[in-house]
């Protein structure tokens, strides 16, 4: 097997991604990940001190996907469809990548938690645009209310919660249009 300095961070952050992505963070083992390398799983600990630290790496990288996705969704002009956009691409993101959306949100072990300067830009451009879009001075209450009916429905949707019929599709823009409603100006 190749020295771990033939392996970049890069890619043993890759391959950690990879096996949660597919089996959840209960996937992650430094074993699997050193086999996904071809490393020995020692061989890891001389970069990241421990599983945790490891886990870490791949919320950072996943936050950083996520941010993508919000910034790339707010570019219609509109400040209203632009918080659509954000809440329809967040959805859409928990459903691509049920496991990794879910360790966005998980409760994890301090060592893995994410600071708030890590989710900075991805804030940014939710909290702006609720600014323009709501009273600006409950902007972080609003941005809150969004993510956290976005987050709440596409959860309850991939565990597969909705199973009176109808349209998820249709229920979930009348809530996303109800909140953005009761929160405009």
């Amino acid at each position: 097997m190749p020295a771990l300095a033939r392996t970049s961070s890069a890619k043993i952050v890759s391959a950690a991604r990879r096996l949660v992505e597919r089996h959840g963070s209960e996937g992650l083992s430094m074993q699997a990940v050193a086999q996904a390398v071809g490393i020995q799983a020692p061989s890891l600990y001389k970069r990241y001190a421990d599983r945790a630290a490891l886990l870490r790496e791949v919320r950072l990288a996943v936050a950083g996907s996520m941010e993508r996705t919000v910034v790339r969704a707010a570019t219609t002009g509109d400040t209203t469809d632009d918080l659509r956009a954000i809440a329809r691409a967040q959805r859409s993101y928990a459903w691509r990548a049920p496991h990794l959306y879910a360790l966005l949100f998980a409760a994890v072990e301090p060592s893995a938690a994410l600071a708030v300067s890590d989710y900075a830009a991805m804030t940014a451009v939710i909290l702006e645009r609720m600014r323009v879009h709501g009273e600006p001075r409950h902007a972080l209450e609003g941005a809150r209310l969004l993510v956290s009916f976005v987050h709440g429905f596409s959860s309850m949707e991939t565990a597969g919660a909705f199973r009176l019929g109808g349209s998820t599709d249709e229920a979930f823009e009348f809530g996303l249009t109800r909140i953005l409603q009761a929160l405009q100006r």
